[in-house]
């Protein structure tokens, strides 16, 4: 199931959302082996851009973890905000065409015309990199350190603007660079990034995301644990981040908050896509 989130000031465009997507789009969800529901927050004229993700939040309860897929679509004071936070993890698409201005049935159809766009988007991320590569999609963005991978992550924030049909060439790219065999490992190809450091995707469920707000962490952290690029991620699996053979791994690292923890000469790291560590 597919959350549909229309984040607004608008009562007339929320009006036009309806409470699931139209039979068209639902037709071509079901043949894609989803289903979707539209969820609705009307959002206060005094709402800082910093306390929105909280505010919808206290709308919806829990909206994510129960779904498979989370779409963010958000009024364009709001867009360049939500891309640049949590663009990583919901895609965001910006409802500036959905204006006051334009007639009842136009506006029905530019709705129509964004959450078409989106499914397709969500479709092309689903095959390409959940489906395909969804080791290289689970990444640690933080911490995984690649330039290609990250302008690659960050051009995807902005997945409403640009271009995806290229997705399987940049990918291409990317793994050319980073995707390495590696002597003595298991598996025998793993991410290497540019510190030499090794990110092998373990089986192990002995980890959890921490979610503590008295060890500093909040929303995102869990969100971040959970989504990317809306897709549903096991929030369990985590990545063993170490040195070739046997060498301790030292080093300054950013954990799922921005936060630097300095780690000293340790076996290996357990770092999950959220960039939390245990250690």
């Amino acid at each position: 199931m597919i959350n549909f989130i229309f984040i607004s000031k608008d009562d007339r465009l929320l009006s036009f959302t309806g409470r699931e997507p139209s039979l068209p789009i639902n037709n071509s969800l079901i043949s894609n082996g989803e289903k979707g529901v539209i969820s609705k927050v009307k959002i206060k004229n005094n709402t800082k851009h910093s306390d929105l993700m909280m505010y919808v939040k206290s709308e919806l309860d829990d909206f994510y973890s129960a779904y498979n897929g989370v779409i963010l679509f958000c009024d364009s004071d709001y867009y360049p905000y939500l891309c640049k936070h949590v663009g990583l993890f919901f895609m965001v698409f910006d409802l500036s065409r959905c204006s006051a201005n334009i007639t009842d049935g136009k506006l029905k159809q530019e709705i129509e015309s964004l959450i078409s766009l989106s499914v397709k988007k969500f479709m092309q991320i689903k095959k390409e990199l959940l489906i395909k590569n969804g080791v290289l999609m689970r990444l640690p963005y933080r911490n995984f350190a690649n330039p290609l991978l990250r302008s690659f992550f960050d051009s995807l924030k902005r997945i409403h603007e640009i271009d995806i049909s290229n997705l399987a060439a940049d990918i291409k790219k990317i793994k050319n660079d980073c995707y390495k065999k590696v002597p003595h490992v298991n598996p025998g190809r793993i991410f290497v990034d540019i510190n030499l450091n090794n990110f092998i995707f373990g089986h192990e469920y002995h980890s959890k995301q921490g979610t503590s707000p008295a060890n500093g962490h909040n929303l995102l952290c869990d969100v971040s644990s959970k989504y990317r690029f809306s897709h549903r991620i096991d929030e369990f699996r985590h990545f063993n981040v170490q040195k070739r053979g046997k060498n301790p791994i030292s080093g300054s690292f950013f954990n799922c908050h921005d936060a630097r923890e300095n780690i000293n000469k340790v076996t290996h790291i357990n770092m999950f896509t959220s960039d939390f560590m245990e250690y």
